[in-house]
């Protein structure tokens, strides 16, 4: 694939090997991001960021003297896309997926980064948009009830902000996931239903199907039946699966 533009980029990583193969992939599938500088610590990044622009940085979110999330909160302001690299850390990805900002988990994949790569050049750069999920990044990181009960739906013009506690339900379709709020609204998100319930579930959330996971703050009743089935605050019924039956009655403490 042909780019015109070249596009600034910084490593934030504190793995010489990590950098290194990043930039190796960087160099030999991309030549339409140009890394400018990697840098090791908090203190070496801010000072780039304060006195460079570019385009995108890629993040390691622990580093040697502290986090990315340490460097974004010293900026006045974060006029670049940013793509965070990460060994697994439940709670880091958990508050980076609720701000639907985008990450690879280390070692990194070439497909993987090749996808990241052509989603920042598809995205017009919308800095109030980028704005909001880094609040809502800072929110969640900030909070040990995750943030402030707020998520960024990825859609597939952008992303929405909604409280998690306006979702009725979630509808798997195949990759995509309808999600349907209190008033009739309804978004398609480009997440599977299964991330959707990595994050949901500590927000009194229980997958009944395959297809539908349900918010039980919104459950009005349920009826009995080989799996039963239940009906939800917007009048929708939807079938209780029958191996999900005997845990889902549990939850409700029957």
């Amino acid at each position: 694939m042909t780019h015109n533009k070249l596009y600034q980029a910084l490593i934030i990583e504190d793995e010489k090997k990590a950098c290194e193969s990043l930039r190796h992939l960087l160099n030999t599938n991309h030549p339409e991001i140009n890394v400018v500088k990697a840098c090791e610590s908090v203190s070496d990044s801010l000072n780039f960021l304060k006195q460079n622009t570019i385009d995108l940085a890629f993040m390691d979110i622990c580093i040697r003297d502290g986090t990315s999330f340490d460097i974004l909160s010293q900026l006045s302001s974060v006029e670049f896309k940013i793509i965070f690299t990460t060994a697994f850390n439940e709670y880091a990805l958990r508050a980076i997926k609720f701000s639907a900002l985008d990450y690879l988990l280390k070692p990194v994949d070439a497909d993987e980064l090749s996808t990241a790569i052509q989603k920042f050049i598809d995205a017009r750069f919308d800095n109030d948009q980028n704005k909001q999920q880094l609040h809502l990044l800072h929110d969640h990181l900030a909070s040990s009830e995750n943030g402030k009960g707020m998520i960024a739906i990825p859609t597939l013009d952008g992303f929405t902000i909604i409280q998690i506690q306006d979702i009725i339900r979630c509808e798997a379709q195949s990759n995509y996931t309808d999600v349907f709020l209190k008033n009739n609204i309804k978004f398609t998100t480009c997440r599977t239903l299964k991330e959707y319930e990595e994050l949901f579930v500590p927000h009194n959330f229980f997958r009944i199907h395959n297809s539908h996971l349900i918010n039980l703050n919104h459950l009005q009743k349920y009826v009995k039946g080989k799996g039963g089935h239940v009906i939800l605050s917007d009048g929708k019924e939807l079938e209780v699966s029958v191996r999900r039956k005997e845990e889902f009655l549990k939850r409700l403490g029957m």
